[in-house]
């Protein structure tokens, strides 16, 4: 059982000795043509991959830069770096070159595996790179020197020796986005692996007839890790919100699938295709969201396509996930009543194991716990976590450890930066995070709770809550991307302050601006980026016409 272990890499290995012919991975090469590794297969180049890493110098300990494509080769070789005791080190590559160049530099890595052109941008800085001894180029060798993947391909007749990690060793470092701030590198313990795969166990139901469309390249890891099939669609996964709807569901049909993990903006994508044209999943079982709030909406559309099953969304951070979780069943029949629109949206209880605590709204750090940060019973305020799989530290990142992790004691705490209450079932309701709160001197508005009265407007796709300085305070603006067909002129704007004055939390409001299409995060394309909204804003040399 993985909750005796510490190490994910023994665990595939006893799946592999259990199960060697099950696929373990099967990955849509387009067309109808699907390419297919078994655990046993799996098991065999992992410990190759292993063996090469080894002699080339990346093992236990090494600090290993990761930058490639999230396809097989991906995940071949994060388990071979597991194996070897090394520290992978994953980013998101689409939070921008230089931003992501200077992230990973700040980290001070050993070792360097990626694409060409990412050993190129390497290259070009390597003055920022100073520390990195070992390099292993997946592709084509632009400038020489280093290794190939051919050249660390060493298979051996004898299984790869995995190293045995205690849980507080370092294992991974992953880092955030960078969409609710400057991107950090969030240590994983193997404790902390241990802890999550047992939390994800849950989600991702382990069987020997699951088979998981995992669209979110780490789903792919944990369901290998849990001994399910995991099936990568053909599709970006940086672009969630832009796949091609009609060849998600030809993979769905193809493989059979019983299990999707896929952000809102892809399971809206697929519902908005999929309800009208009467398609159903009978297959599915179970289907995970997360990474940014649910709509009502989108949790109603595709629960919709399914036969015997819901959605269940699941909240979470790279610091900790799960933290809570809520089905669309309990969702639809009752949170989302136009009566708790102002509430917020709600996440669910917290899963067994998470302790959690609503503490006063303060932009201040935090060194010692006391009972007096406590916000009080149903009052909105920042939500604050401890537990097994929750992280707690960042790595060479004291200034953020300082904002973010509370001391009580020898445990820590860590506090999300969301905003949220607790409901008299023990429900946590999300309200939005702490820096997007507009404060115009009068009021405090939140976002999420502000935003879902706008978000009943069926000409609304989706909202934005943002505040404008102008010199003399600050004045909220909601930000409308409209539903496709929706005439966004000076009436709507008008209809949707008439609306918001129906509201005693969104009447502060009395300006309206349409965007196209929001900017939107590069992971699950779900968390809007409102710092750049205010911006546009604010450059707008009017705003639309307002009562």
């Amino acid at each position: 059982m993985i909750r005796n272990m510490f190490n994910v890499a023994t665990q595939i290995r006893e799946n592999a000795i259990k199960s060697p012919e099950k696929e373990a991975v099967i990955w849509d090469m387009g067309g109808a043509n699907y390419k297919h590794m078994t655990y046993r297969e799996f098991e065999a180049e992992t410990d190759a991959y292993a063996y090469g890493l080894a002699e080339a110098g990346i093992g236990k300990g090494v600090k290993t830069i990761l930058l490639i494509k999230p396809d097989i080769r991906m995940f071949l070789i994060l388990t071979a770096l597991m194996k070897t005791g090394a520290v992978p080190i994953l980013i998101d590559a689409g939070m921008g070159v230089g931003n992501m160049m200077r992230r990973l530099a700040s980290i001070e890595a050993d070792a360097f595996i990626g694409i060409s052109i990412a050993q190129a941008l390497r290259s070009l800085k390597r003055k920022q790179f100073t520390s990195i001894k070992t390099r292993v180029t997946v592709g084509r060798k632009i400038f020489g020197g280093g290794y190939s993947m051919s050249d660390i391909h060493r298979p051996h007749a004898e299984p790869f020796p995995i190293d045995n990690p205690g849980p507080d060793e370092l294992a991974t470092i992953f880092f955030t986005t960078g969409s609710t701030g400057p991107a950090k590198g969030v240590e994983i313990t193997s404790g902390m692996w241990t802890a999550q795969m047992e939390q994800m166990r849950k989600f991702i139901e382990p069987g020997e007839e699951i088979i998981d469309l995992a669209t979110f390249p780490i789903f792919v890891f944990n369901d290998i890790v849990l001994g399910n099939t995991a099936v990568l669609p053909e599709m970006d996964p940086t672009k969630p919100a832009k796949v091609d709807p009609e060849r998600i569901i030809k993979t769905i049909e193809d493989q059979k699938i019983t299990n999707i993990f896929g952000s809102p903006a892809l399971l809206d994508r697929v519902g908005r295709y999929a309800q009208p044209r009467g398609i159903l999943f009978p297959n599915i079982t179970r289907v995970v969201t997360g990474g940014a709030p649910v709509s009502i909406s989108i949790m109603k559309t595709f629960s919709q396509l399914l036969v015997d099953a819901e959605v269940l969304s699941i909240y979470g951070a790279t610091e900790c996930l799960p933290i809570c979780h809520i089905g669309s069943n309990e969702v639809l029949s009752e949170t989302n009543m136009p009566e708790h629109l102002t509430r917020g949206t709600c996440m669910g209880l917290p899963v067994p194991g998470v302790e959690l605590k609503i503490i006063k709204i303060s932009d201040e750090p935090v060194e010692e716990y006391s009972d007096e940060l406590l916000a009080g019973d149903g009052r909105v305020g920042e939500i604050m976590i401890r537990g097994d799989h929750v992280s707690t530290r960042y790595h060479k990142r004291p200034d953020a450890d300082c904002d973010h992790k509370v001391r009580e004691g020898t445990k820590i705490w860590h506090r999300m930066g969301d905003l949220g209450w607790i409901d008299d079932q023990g429900r946590v309701w999300f309200c939005g995070r702490k820096t997007h709160r507009v404060e115009t001197g009068e009021n405090t508005l939140f976002t999420v709770p502000c935003e879902n009265v706008f978000n009943s407007d069926p000409r609304v796709k989706r909202s934005a809550l943002v505040g404008i300085n102008k010199g003399n305070g600050v004045e909220p603006v909601i930000c409308i991307e409209p539903e496709s067909g929706a005439q966004t002129n000076e009436l709507l704007a008008e209809e949707l302050l008439e609306l918001a004055g129906t509201c005693e939390i969104t009447a502060p409001v009395r300006q309206v601006e349409f965007f196209d299409a929001f900017p939107v995060d590069i992971r699950h394309n779900a968390k809007i980026f409102r710092e750049q909204l205010a911006e546009e804003c604010s450059k707008r040399k009017r705003l639309v016409k307002t009562l």
